[in-house]
């Protein structure tokens, strides 16, 4: 039987790095790699270490819409994101750890 456990985080930001190498639209194109770093650095530098956790990820099925994040377990989703909104993401995660 699988050992179920309760997350350890507030919320884990979830960022699409899929890159398809050109053959079709990826959230790769989009430099989500760039965006990952810098909510990661946020994070950190706002103390939020171990409350939040940023990963990235392969395909979440909507390359079309993307780069895309998403926050669990809230189940905000962003799409078409770029770096500059990077301080929008920031600010629902404030407001997710203020509850």
């Amino acid at each position: 039987m699988v050992d179920e456990q309760k997350s350890p985080y507030d919320c884990h930001v979830f960022v699409c790095t899929n890159d398809r190498g050109g053959a079709r639209q990826s959230c790769a194109d989009g430099n989500s790699q760039q965006t990952r770093a810098m909510l990661k650095e946020e994070i950190n530098r706002r103390g939020w270490k171990g409350r939040v956790r940023v990963s990235q990820c392969g395909c979440m099925g909507l390359c079309a819409n993307g780069p895309n994040v998403i926050l669990y377990p809230q189940q905000a989703w962003f799409a078409a994101v770029k770096n500059e909104d990077v301080d929008d993401i920031i600010t629902r995660l404030e407001s997710i750890l203020e509850k």
